[in-house]
């Protein structure tokens, strides 16, 4: 949550938002990045297709995925 918190401080006025974690693991950063863009008012469908994850290891990246479904989830 601080990472994220650091590296978004403010959302970019027009630009398109995409974040990249070129090692997720599970997928904390994403997470909190998503929770982050949500916090500062960004629409929370448009924060889910602004996260970009890469992971060699198959069981982490589906608890990645996992983990970001269910965070999106309630935004539908």
């Amino acid at each position: 949550d601080v990472l994220a918190a650091g590296a978004i401080p403010v959302l970019p006025n027009g630009e398109q938002l995409r974040i990249i974690d070129p090692a997720a693991g599970a997928g904390n950063l994403l997470v909190a990045a998503y929770r982050r863009l949500v916090f500062l008012g960004a629409d929370p469908t448009t924060s889910a297709y602004a996260l970009h994850g890469v992971e060699l290891d198959p069981a982490a990246r589906e608890l990645c995925v996992l983990m970001l479904w269910l965070s999106a989830a309630p935004a539908g």
